[in-house]
């Protein structure tokens, strides 16, 4: 069996200028991000899906290729979606609450001590 030689200059520029590379675009992703955040250029849009920022702005939503049913959390009604990727409750359970549909988590990031008191009537 042939022994493969180590070619260090060769391998180990590529090897740094790629990880360099992508340690930058990863870093503006970063910085975009957060002043996305900061700023909510798309409020709108954003309360229009039911989402919180970190879900709208930050998190990538990929699943596998398959149709799913799941129940939402909260109410129970069953919501499909074209990925494996789901949300935690239907949009008016979402809205209802001031949650986001995906995370579950406060629209607005605030926590909010009347929402116990409101369950009743929603549901």
């Amino acid at each position: 069996m042939h022994k493969k030689q180590f070619n260090p200059d060769l391998n180990l520029k590529y090897s740094a200028y790629t990880q360099t590379m992508w340690n930058r675009r990863y870093k503006e992703s970063i910085f975009k991000n957060t002043e996305n955040i900061k700023k909510d250029p798309k409020k709108k849009d954003r309360y229009k899906n039911q989402e919180c920022k970190i879900c709208y702005y930050v998190i990538g939503r990929l699943g596998g290729a398959a149709i799913t049913s799941t129940e939402c959390t909260m109410c129970g009604t069953e919501m499909s979606f074209c990925n494996t990727c789901t949300d935690k409750y239907c949009i008016d359970c979402a809205k209802g609450f001031k949650l986001c549909r995906h995370c579950g988590g406060d629209i607005d990031d605030v926590n909010r001590r009347n929402r116990e008191d409101n369950c009743e009537t929603l549901l």
